[in-house]
């Protein structure tokens, strides 16, 4: 019986699957990440400053014992996530961008989070969750195999002339399908579960 699911697991996360869908993966999330996330920069600014703005920690700010962090810290969160992204989409320092991404947006949009209220003008201890699915997404691919296998770090290291075929090769490169397996049960399990709470 135990054998059976070990087969499962393996079946599941542990299948190779084709290395350029998690790069393309990357390559696309990450850039539209960077444009989404641009316009909120300034938003922040407008938080701190507006007289309206009602501001409380979210829970896992609170449990690490956070306020509400000064405005310089979540305006070079805000920079550093942007310049993670960047450089996350193009390749350079990748597993590195990732991870300061991942981070910076914890910090960034927790704050962002912790002004959202469904009334703006009402103290409601009520935050929103639309974008915490960001930051697990992050996580998974900052820790992902041969994350960085395309981009500016390539070329540097191998060379344009092999990476260019990197999209075209013969053979298939390959990596574990676990990024890209918990990547899908994360946008499942956000969804799913939102639907169930708005049916409760």
């Amino acid at each position: 019986m135990m054998s059976k699911g070990f087969l499962v697991f393996e079946r599941i996360f542990f299948v190779p699957t084709d290395i350029r869908s998690l790069i393309l993966f990357r390559i696309l999330y990450c850039s539209v990440l960077a444009g989404a996330h641009l316009p909120q920069m300034s938003r922040i600014e407008h938080l701190y400053s507006s007289p309206m703005s009602v501001y409380f920690p979210i829970p896992l700010f609170e449990w690490c014992g956070f306020g509400q962090l000064p405005v310089s810290v979540v305006r070079a969160s805000g920079v550093l996530l942007l310049l993670g992204l960047l450089c996350a989409a193009s390749g350079t320092f990748t597993r590195l961008a990732l991870t300061v991404s991942w981070i910076a947006f914890f910090f960034f949009y927790g704050t962002v989070l912790g002004f959202e209220k469904p009334e703006p003008n009402a103290l409601s201890f009520y935050t929103y969750h639309y974008n915490n699915v960001v930051f697990f997404i992050l996580l998974i691919l900052s820790a992902a195999p041969r994350i960085g296998v395309w981009g500016v770090d390539a070329v540097r290291k191998r060379g344009w002339a092999e990476v260019s075929g990197f999209w075209r090769q013969a053979t298939v490169p390959t990596v574990p399908t676990w990024p890209l397996t918990l990547i899908k049960l994360t946008l499942a399990l956000a969804y799913c579960g939102a639907g169930f709470t708005k049916l409760l």
